[in-house]
């Protein structure tokens, strides 16, 4: 696989029927690759910390190589025209659907693979970069929430040590494509607002939820914040007794394809994307973008 790209190298291994196969000097060869920059991270220190910033946010995507990537040369076009300050991905841009435990032991199981999940994570990356870098002058601070999907790499090299050095989350090439990863459920902020791939609600640990999940958000973690993992829309605003407004969203869901696990929650999930204007100490102005208005506006 001398000189072929990082993505190339991925579907060959996809290509392999038993992920455990794989030669250990081209895993090796793999992951060096996805661990070196391609693409130069840009610092979150060079985000202006009080000018108004625009922030794009991906919901969970799931890419999934039985689904094709075509949104995401969509979403690169969209974020080089509107040219946002910061892209958050909320997470769950990896739908794994090979380390699912939920599946195992049924039919839709057959056929599933590790690399081939990564390979269309990669395949959707590759498509959403090459727009942003025809995009002349543009380099926003790119941030990566990691979410439950994702994580089931870690949880599953955590059960079985057999797996241990063999899957990881550098496989996801976080690094390679510029993301500032964040681990599942860990906290990062930008302009004030915090972003995680979800919030608990307790000591549970269960992700935040409800009738009105945003306004839940703010009552139970005191901060203006954005999450993902519903794929619902949803927000809510309070003022603090000073006059200050703290901002809730739900990110919803950067898909269009129906998700058969979900029966009729289908119909709820409200797909686009979410883009938060006038970023400035926690506050903002949200605007939804459906799939037909993104269609409408690139042309």
């Amino acid at each position: 696989m001398s000189g072929s790209s990082l993505a190339d190298q991925l579907r060959a291994a996809a290509a392999i029927e038993h992920f455990q196969t794989l030669d250990a000097k081209t895993l090796a060869k793999i992951r060096a690759e996805a661990m070196t920059p391609k693409h130069a991270p840009v610092a979150v220190a060079e985000v202006p910390a009080h000018a108004p910033l625009t922030v794009l946010v991906i919901g969970d995507s799931h890419a999934r190589h039985d689904v094709p990537n075509d949104r995401y040369a969509l979403l690169g076009r969209f974020a080089a025209k509107l040219r946002p300050d910061v892209i958050v991905d909320i997470g769950d841009w990896f739908d794994m659907p090979s380390l699912s435990s939920y599946d195992v032991g049924k039919a839709c199981f057959e056929g599933r693979r590790y690399w081939r999940d990564i390979a269309a994570g990669i395949d959707a990356q590759e498509r959403f970069q090459r727009e942003i870098d025809r995009a002349k002058g543009y380099a926003p601070y790119k941030l990566r929430t990691l979410g439950n999907h994702e994580n089931r790499i870690g949880k599953v090299a955590d059960i079985d040590p057999r797996f241990h050095g063999l899957i990881g989350t550098p496989d996801l090439c976080s690094a390679h494509y510029g993301w500032d990863e964040a681990a599942f459920l860990e906290v990062r902020r930008v302009g004030g607002v915090a972003f995680s791939h979800y919030f608990t609600s307790g000591v549970m640990g269960r992700a935040i939820g409800g009738e009105t999940p945003a306004r839940m958000v703010i009552l139970k973690q005191h901060v203006s914040a954005v999450q993902g993992h519903s794929h619902l829309f949803d927000y809510a605003e309070r003022t603090d007794p000073s006059g200050k407004r703290l901002c809730a969203a739900h990110a919803g869901c950067f898909f269009e394809h129906r998700e058969d696990y979900a029966g009729p929650a289908n119909l709820m999930w409200r797909r686009g994307l979410l883009v938060l204007r006038n970023v400035v100490d926690g506050c903002f102005d949200p605007d939804w973008w459906s799939f037909d208005r993104l269609r409408r506006w690139i042309g």
